[in-house]
């Protein structure tokens, strides 16, 4: 489990965690009202994607400012000062996902409290997803506006894997141009 906590309990989610709830959560707005009518708002399907990704925008935008947090995020236990939202995603996948438990934790920690690299290496990541998001945000905005249904569908859903993944790419070239 986490750092901070001494005996976890079942109940104990991870930064990770959370922010999947809320993005889903919200994500889960914009389908619900638009099938809530006889004939459905079609664009307020195209604009799902878009629910689905600011409120990690809004989460990693918020954590880049240090705010004392009011829960637990993932080893930082309630009222510490938040770190980069990517530090904490790198701790809860190497740790849980990875298998590589606590020990991946304190590591990790270690690693950001000596290396101003690192730290700085998370900051400038952290930002730069949520450059990456508000462009996707604001492409799929104008092209739901304005595009027929058919290329608008296939923009916000197929393109939200390959933009993903491009700005995935740009990220390691921006990792290599900080690590040196």
């Amino acid at each position: 489990g986490p750092l901070h906590v001494k005996r976890p309990r079942w109940w104990h989610l991870d930064f990770t965690e959370h922010l999947y709830a809320l993005a889903l959560t919200v994500y889960a707005i914009p389908l619900t009202i638009a099938s809530c009518f006889e004939n459905p708002i079609l664009k307020l399907y195209l604009l799902a994607p878009v629910f689905l990704t600011l409120p990690v925008a809004l989460v990693f935008f918020l954590t880049l400012f240090g705010f004392r947090t009011p829960i637990a995020l993932s080893s930082d236990g309630p009222g510490s000062r938040s770190k980069p939202a990517l530090l904490y995603i790198w701790e809860d996948i190497g740790a849980v996902d990875c298998a590589y438990g606590k020990a991946y934790r304190e590591s990790i920690y270690a690693e950001y409290d000596t290396n101003p690299s690192f730290r700085s290496l998370c900051f400038i990541l952290t930002f730069h997803w949520v450059i990456g998001i508000l462009i996707f945000c604001g492409l799929t905005a104008v092209v739901t506006a304005l595009a027929p249904f058919n290329v608008a569908l296939v923009w916000a859903y197929a393109q939200f894997f390959v933009f993903f993944g491009l700005w995935w790419a740009i990220s390691e070239a921006v990792t290599a141009a900080v690590w040196r």
